[in-house]
């Protein structure tokens, strides 16, 4: 993720085994130049960087809910780095936290309140039953965080700048045509996928979206054969009202 005065951040994970569960470890690293790279504190690390020398914003263990895929990086309207993502809380439901680092070190906010467990475990490409963007900064100062529940539904909150927790619905960005979401392939069983940008450009009222089909994940294992046909994947430009 690359900052507006072009500092570059990193946020990642580190897994036991090939076992999704075996996540553990939030760790965080920056760099001007992505060839030397330091602490938010600003002190260098060395590469390669290994679980003893990063930076661990949060040690969440082995079995504690989190997952690659899903963690986030944003920035609040002071340019301050958030990383989102999610872990089991005290009584072993899944929430979304939200790391900000702040004068004294990294700071963790619960964000969400959810009353659903999410349990996920094994090999290869699973379905995500939660799903959320990073904080996002509007013109206005504002906080804001989009989300997406396998129980819950979906939403946008708006975020306490102070607490990072929710404190209304914002405006949802304007939802794409009925013919974005449908499958254009005589494929049976195949799935439209999109993948948003992950930053911001000088426009906030721009964003890019690609679009492909493919059939559903199944845990990386081979399919029986005859396969579909590649698909076309696009690049959209969506301009905001």
């Amino acid at each position: 993720m690359q900052d507006k005065s072009g500092g570059f951040h990193v946020c990642w994970v580190w897994r036991n085994t090939p076992d999704c569960a075996t996540n553990h470890d939030l760790c965080y690293a920056r760099s001007q130049d992505l060839v030397r790279w330091e602490t938010s504190a600003g002190r260098p690390l060395s590469l390669p960087i290994t679980l003893a020398t990063a930076e661990i914003v949060d040690p969440v263990p082995p079995g504690g809910g989190m997952i690659n895929g899903n963690t986030k990086l944003g920035f609040d309207a002071e340019r301050r780095p958030v990383i989102s993502y999610h872990k089991f809380d005290a009584q072993g439901r899944t929430q979304l936290y939200n790391a900000r680092r702040e004068t004294d070190g990294w700071r963790i906010y619960q964000t969400s309140d959810w009353d659903y467990r999410w349990e996920f475990q094994g090999g290869g490409t699973i379905r995500f039953e939660i799903g959320f963007g990073p904080v996002v900064t509007g013109t206005d100062g504002s906080l804001t965080q989009t989300w997406q529940h396998v129980k819950h539904g979906a939403g946008n909150w708006q975020l306490d700048p102070l607490t990072l927790k929710p404190i209304g619905e914002a405006p949802r960005r304007s939802e794409l045509p009925k013919s974005f979401s449908r499958v254009e392939s005589a494929w049976p069983g195949m799935e439209v996928r999109t993948a948003a940008d992950l930053g911001q450009g000088e426009d906030l009222k721009v964003r890019y979206l690609l679009r492909w089909e493919t059939l559903p994940s199944n845990r990386d294992r081979p399919r029986p054969e005859p396969l579909p046909p590649p698909t076309p994947l696009r690049l959209y430009e969506v301009r905001e009202p």
